[in-house]
């Protein structure tokens, strides 16, 4: 299974193992193929852009609501032309990770699940205590860390 989480693994490095065609050779010649407008954390630490399944994914806040808990919106963009694919309301959630052809959000301390390529609701899982989550996704399993500890979450039976 291919996963898609923030930096690329639970270290969040942003080595990419599987990316060929960048080298450093070419990075001297990248120009921007398209940019749209973005309302994402101006700080970054919690926004970074997500690929996977030939979209990126953002999770946007409402414009001026500066205030938590912050309204927040998961978009899905074709990533070569920058279409916008789906866009979603998801409360006050932002972290997520790709997995199985779903994308996990952690919203307002519940995991929620979407399909990547539809927007979707999947399904929702228990509720996990805590302020500030984490979210990865491996071996079959979503792992979140937040101010109440590590919680592993596993299929049941």
């Amino acid at each position: 299974m291919r996963l898609a989480q923030f930096g690329f693994g639970p270290g969040r490095t942003n080595a990419n193992p599987s990316e060929p065609t960048l080298t450093p050779a070419s990075v001297a010649h990248l120009v921007t193929s398209w940019s749209t407008a973005c309302e994402c954390d101006p700080d970054a630490s919690r926004d970074q852009p997500l690929i996977a399944g030939g979209l990126v994914s953002t999770s946007e806040f409402s414009p001026g609501d500066d205030n938590p808990p912050r309204d927040v919106t998961l978009r899905a963009r074709d990533l070569a032309p920058g279409a916008e694919r789906w866009s979603v309301s998801v409360g006050g959630g932002w972290d997520r990770a790709v997995a199985g052809g779903v994308i996990i959000v952690v919203t307002n301390n519940t995991l929620q699940a979407f399909s990547l390529s539809t927007g979707a609701a999947a399904g929702t899982s228990q509720t996990v205590p805590g302020f500030d989550p984490q979210v990865v996704a491996g071996d079959g399993r979503i792992v979140v860390t937040n101010g109440m500890g590590l919680h592993v979450l596993a299929p049941s039976g």
